[in-house]
């Protein structure tokens, strides 16, 4: 309901004289984003009324029940579906996708209420405030992904106006290749937790530190970008997680130098060794949210984008006051949480480069982007070869022009990062159309259409190199790790190259 009230009538105040529809990528992304910014003032005023501390526990309390909520379904899965059988699962991932969007849009009412919401005077807000505010957050994380999606082609530039006053697109892109993708992620996690189910209630091993199973170069560049080790940093939630037992709660309150205090006498080190780790992990208070401080983007506070430097996974310690020595209040499963997402998107690479300060890691994340490809590659080559291929992993076109069978396929094989929002589905789509860009370089698939076409000219040469028949059958495929948009999106590309996740390989098996 609160939804429905708040969209009544919004397109004639985000823009006067609007028409019934407007056209065109620039007009509607424009609109589109127009809309995002009315509706974030309008959310950013209504949350000057609630005092902050407890406005963010209120929705902190939220969050937690959310993320319960989740775990709770999770480890049930194994149960329900051995009860109710694979039907269970789309309602359990479909479940799942609902304490997700609660958490994101708790997660982003945290983050303006820091900025927003007086430290005294304010309002006591109850849980309709609550449905309200998470509403206006909901709408804007989905206009802002439509407005994305619009500027990467995915969804046609046109936005209709509805006689009350509505905002529409057309839905095409998020019914056909959004919808399904999202939904195919999340019945692979329900599949993981039933694989996993037992490891719930085994015994936890003890892994005395990192080193034992991460990489020493990947633990020397995050002291480097982080200042302190990981073992370290496990250690202080550690001390966290056992304030929060001791007493009997999912969230606490200390100040900032209790926090360096408690870092730096597990590090060895001396407080001021160890601040500026302990800010990079907290969530400061700035002046306006709607707008990025010295040293950030506007993407860094973008709610519908993730990967933010100013979002509450990234700096997960929460910032109640503007002074020299300021209140945190600390979450210690928020903090576990955050922590290990961090650590895993620095790890495999996903962190944008531009968001990297040392120069160590900066290496890393290079060698790591090389590694997985190349590991791709070979596993690929090796899957293949059980079914009876003869294959060669990293073969340039170049080698090939320079065992007699009648069947050659070439593959790429991608190993993508996971996107998630509207936007970043878009963009990922975006480089997979087989298409020269308007700046001359071609995307992704036209590199790989275009090795094919310069196989497919010389093919005798080919026949003569690896000794095939003369009317050997060539084929181009792209083969992905795991489940990506562009499976639910390529039809019109069906005749020209063929897609495989890794799990369908098998689907190539020689027939003996």
């Amino acid at each position: 309901m609160d939804d429905a009230m708040s969209r009544v009538g919004l397109a004639f105040r985000v823009q006067q004289g609007v028409g019934g529809e407007v056209t065109g990528t620039n007009e509607c992304t424009a609109f589109l984003n127009h809309a995002c910014q009315y509706v974030l003032e309008e959310l950013c005023a209504f949350l000057r009324s609630f005092d902050r501390r407890k406005f963010i526990e209120l929705v902190l309390g939220n969050h937690e029940s959310a993320a319960i909520n989740r775990e709770l379904w999770r480890r049930t899965a194994h149960a329900v579906i051995g009860l109710h059988g694979d039907s269970a699962v789309d309602v359990i991932a479909e479940h799942v996708a609902q304490m997700n969007a609660c958490s994101v849009a708790s997660r982003i009412l945290i983050e303006v209420a820091l900025c927003e919401c007086p430290v005294e005077g304010g309002a006591i807000p109850g849980e309709l405030d609550l449905s309200r505010a998470m509403a206006k957050a909901i709408f804007v994380f989905h206009v802002g992904g439509w407005s994305d999606a619009v500027h990467w082609g995915a969804i046609a530039p046109r936005v209709k106006i509805t006689p009350l006053g509505d905002i529409h697109i057309d839905h095409t892109f998020m019914h056909t290749i959004y919808d399904p993708f999202v939904q195919s992620g999340g019945e692979r996690e329900v599949r993981r937790a039933v694989e996993t189910y037992r490891r719930t209630y085994a015994e936890p091993p003890v892994v005395p530190s990192v080193a034992e199973i991460i990489e020493a170069r990947f633990l020397r560049a995050w002291e480097k970008e982080y200042g302190v080790s990981v073992d370290i940093l496990r250690r202080f939630i550690d001390e966290l997680e056992s304030i929060g037992v001791k007493l009997d709660s999912l969230w606490f309150e200390r100040r900032k130098s209790e926090l360096v205090t408690m870092l730096a006498d597990l590090a060895g080190v001396p407080p001021e060794d160890v601040a500026l780790t302990i800010d990079l992990l907290t969530l400061p208070i700035r002046a306006h949210w709607m707008s990025a401080p010295a040293g950030f983007r506007d993407k860094d506070w973008h709610p519908w984008r993730f990967r933010r430097r100013l979002s509450l996974v990234r700096r997960p310690l929460i910032q109640l006051e503007d002074e020299h020595d300021p209140r945190i209040l600390v979450a210690p499963a928020l903090v576990r949480e955050a922590l290990y997402i961090l650590l895993r998107s620095f790890h495999d690479g996903e962190t944008p480069n531009w968001q990297v300060v040392s120069m160590e890691m900066r290496r890393w994340m290079g060698h790591s982007n090389n590694v997985e490809r190349t590991a791709f590659n070979r596993e690929v080559a090796s899957k293949l070869e059980e079914y009876g291929w003869r294959c060669e992993p990293d073969y340039k076109i170049t080698k090939l022009l320079g065992l007699s069978l009648d069947r050659v396929l070439a593959i790429e094989c991608k190993d993508l990062q996971f996107h998630k929002t509207l936007g970043e589905v878009a963009e990922q789509l975006s480089d997979f159309r087989g298409v020269i860009k308007p700046d001359g370089s071609r995307d992704l698939l036209r590199k790989h259409l275009d090795r094919i076409a310069v196989m497919e000219k010389n093919r005798a040469l080919i026949s003569s190199r690896l000794g095939l028949h003369s009317t050997f059958d060539l084929q181009g495929y792209i083969v992905f790790r795991n489940p990506v948009p562009m499976q639910f999106a390529w039809e019109e590309m069906k005749e020209k190259i063929k897609l495989l996740i890794f799990d369908q390989l098998e689907s190539l098996q020689i027939s003996m």
